[in-house]
């Protein structure tokens, strides 16, 4: 989750720096308050800052966004 002015950009950016594909799943308008809330949403699903794990709840909440379903690649490390 990241709140950003371009998701586009910040997703390339993130891909950049890791060893897998990232894929945009879905975008939610809002800003640093919705991100906020929604880690709060998904704490317990929460690897570490800003990366989370697909659980069922966030899988959902992807979906509804129109984002459909989703398969993500596991975060094995946050360095």
């Amino acid at each position: 989750m990241s709140a950003t002015p371009d998701p586009r950009v910040r997703a390339s950016e993130i891909e950049a720096a890791c060893p897998f594909p990232i894929r945009l799943a879905a975008i939610e308008t809002g800003g640093p308050q919705r991100e906020a809330e929604l880690a709060l949403m998904f704490a317990r699903d929460r690897i570490c800052p800003g990366w989370f794990n697909l659980s069922p709840a966030l899988d959902r909440y992807i979906a509804r966004l129109g984002g459909g379903q989703v398969a993500l690649a596991r975060l094995v490390s946050c360095q």
